[in-house]
């Protein structure tokens, strides 16, 4: 399970004052259609169908439970269909599969396809994303955390109060001695191959978990994997004509996007996410589009608009 941070915009505000305890109304109506436990009205989903029907879940199951015998290249939806509403549905309260118009298969379901989290609350693992602008302390609109300095951090509050511009320049700082720090570590380790060379080699041949397992035997990888220095270590290692100043710039590019944008008109952007490894060029490339086009939507907001820090959970 992940915590994520989605960066959600209001046009009327919260509605008051309010601490990162709150459950605000207008922020409660904006997350609401994104509730995974949301039920809608039922449709067809076919997303367990895109294979063909030996490839499906239960077939191994219907043979080793239920003796079923149609060999795998005979084998159709329909003849598929039959013994499994028969035996698995009623043995173990499975869903019928059903047929629409045109003979596809699904499953009728209620699960809310627009579904992105199961709890969430302000602030959470980032009560204090925000930087407050010099004088804006006294702002109304803040949400402030406990145990921060007051008026420094805030977990949201009107655009007019956050200094977004100290974020991302305190990111760029930070990166530049991220950057320095990884090259003295680098220095003393055998030189490493970014997670794509791996990547590129998964094949039914390759199993990704062993690219993986071989990435991460790199003497350097394994000593900065699980530390502060990953992020770079994986830019460093992975990204084209890989520079100090590039690093820089995705570093602060980075301060204010979050994970995910959930827009004024009720649009939630996702992030592109590509794993726990690695990165490889198409996600770097779509990574860099989200960013672009998340701080040109939250750059041109006007001053009135709230942002909030969420930390969903899903």
């Amino acid at each position: 399970m992940v915590h994520s941070l989605v960066i959600v915009a209001l046009a009327d505000g919260l509605g008051g004052p309010v601490t990162d305890d709150d459950d605000p109304p207008a922020l409660r109506a904006a997350m609401a259609p994104f509730d995974l436990d949301r039920e809608v009205d039922p449709y067809p989903d076919y997303t367990e169908f895109q294979s063909r029907p030996a490839d499906f879940w239960a077939v191994k199951y219907l043979r080793a439970r239920f003796g079923f015998s149609v060999p795998d290249e005979e084998l159709t939806w329909e003849a598929l269909a039959e013994a499994y509403n028969r035996d698995l549905v009623p043995a173990d309260g499975e869903e019928p599969i059903l047929f629409d118009g045109v003979g596809r298969p699904y499953f009728e379901s209620t699960f809310n396809p627009r579904g992105e989290w199961d709890y969430w609350q302000i602030g959470g693992r980032w009560k204090d994303y925000f930087h407050v602008r010099p004088g804006a302390a006294d702002d109304p609109g803040l949400v402030l955390p406990e145990a921060t300095p007051a008026g420094t951090r805030a977990a949201g509050g009107p655009k007019r109060a956050l200094d977004l511009e100290s974020m991302r320049e305190s990111a760029a700082r930070e990166a530049e001695l991220e950057w320095d720090r990884f090259q003295e570590r680098a220095a003393e380790l055998p030189p490493a191959l970014g997670w794509s060379s791996f990547a590129r080699l998964v094949s039914p041949d390759f199993p990704r978990q062993r690219a993986e397992e071989d990435y991460r035997s790199q003497p350097l990888v394994d000593a900065l994997f699980h530390t502060d220095l990953g992020p770079v270590m994986d830019y460093a290692l992975d990204a084209p004509g890989a520079a100090k100043e590039g690093y820089i710039e995705e570093r602060r590019s980075r301060a204010v996007v979050g994970a995910a944008l959930l827009t004024l008109d009720g649009e939630w952007i996702n992030a592109p996410f590509g794993g726990w490894i690695g990165s490889t060029p198409d996600i770097r490339s779509a990574a860099s589009g989200y960013r672009a086009l998340v701080n040109s939507y939250i750059d041109a907001l006007p001053d009135g608009t709230t942002l909030v820090a969420v930390d969903a959970h899903s």
